[in-house]
């Protein structure tokens, strides 16, 4: 399987992961100048940005080297834009997500605020 479709399949695992848990997903691969952002969702109400690692050899302790500073800014930029664009969630708590998708063992790992917002 290629990269890009890997990380697709990646994705919809976390969204229905999401969904399962009573999650809204609001935008999938949201897009924009400064970066993307693999899935905003609305959990009760707090808005949830997600970035999604489809990584084997990713522990919860490489975090910092899968996601570095540069990507964590362009994430929180790419979400402040995203809330400037629905106006109806700017005044809603916000956090960033990572989930991490394993193909052996299957399953996922959801860490919860794994970075500060803005």
């Amino acid at each position: 399987m290629n990269r890009r479709r890997k990380g697709a399949c990646g994705e919809q695992r976390a969204a229905q992961f999401l969904r399962e848990r009573g999650c809204d997903i609001l935008a999938m691969n949201f897009r924009c100048r400064r970066g993307e952002i693999d899935i905003v969702a609305l959990d009760r109400d707090e808005v949830v940005f997600v970035e999604v690692k489809n990584w084997d050899a990713l522990e919860t302790d490489s975090l910092e080297y899968a996601i570095g500073w540069d990507k964590r800014n362009r994430i929180r930029d790419t979400a402040l834009f995203f809330l400037h664009q629905h106006e109806e969630l700017q005044e809603k708590p916000m956090r960033f997500d990572v989930i991490l998708c394993r193909e052996r063992p299957p399953g996922l790992d959801h860490l919860k605020n794994a970075f500060g917002g803005v």
